[in-house]
């Protein structure tokens, strides 16, 4: 893929149950074969993870991917897009 996604927490929900954790700090990941998914998570090809407020979340967009909030709180992430730091661009001479 020629760029990445980057989730920015902004707003997540603090109470999560026993299958994901959201203590405010790094973003966590489990399998899906594991455990089942978290009330507020990202699923990137098989792995869940979490928001935490403040922190970046970034990922390959073109594997499969699918958000859920089982909550009665909001999410909010602030969504950047940028290109993959490991593409060539070719010279250009003026």
């Amino acid at each position: 893929n020629i760029r990445l996604t980057a989730h920015l927490g902004l707003y997540v929900p603090t109470k999560q149950d026993d299958n994901g954790t959201n203590e405010q700090g790094m973003a966590s990941s489990t399998s899906s074969q594991q455990r089942p998914p978290p009330k507020c998570g990202i699923r990137v090809r098989d792995k869940w993870y979490t928001w935490n407020v403040g922190k970046v979340l970034v990922f390959d967009d073109s594997y499969e991917h699918e958000v859920v909030n089982d909550t009665n709180e909001c999410r909010a992430v602030l969504l950047i897009r940028f290109w993959h730091p490991l593409l060539f661009y070719p010279s250009v001479s003026p």
